[in-house]
């Protein structure tokens, strides 16, 4: 893996499960990112929007019986 994998430069971040619900942990992350001019990606399976940007559907799904 390069050394720079987890480098904390990152400007463009997915956030999976992306909420912009008041005072869920993942609102209060992805507000903070938006703050520090990250360009996020919210993924989110239901919603199409999240934060006011276009948020992705998630390509994994559960299998019956299964885990992901």
């Amino acid at each position: 893996m390069p050394d720079d994998m987890y480098s904390s430069n990152a400007q463009n971040i997915a956030i999976p499960g992306a909420s912009d619900t008041t005072g869920r942990p993942v609102d209060r992350a992805g507000c903070y990112l938006l703050e520090q001019a990250c360009t996020v990606r919210p993924v989110h399976p239901a919603r199409r929007t999240v934060w006011g940007l276009a948020a992705s559907r998630s390509r994994l799904s559960a299998r019956p019986g299964g885990h992901c």
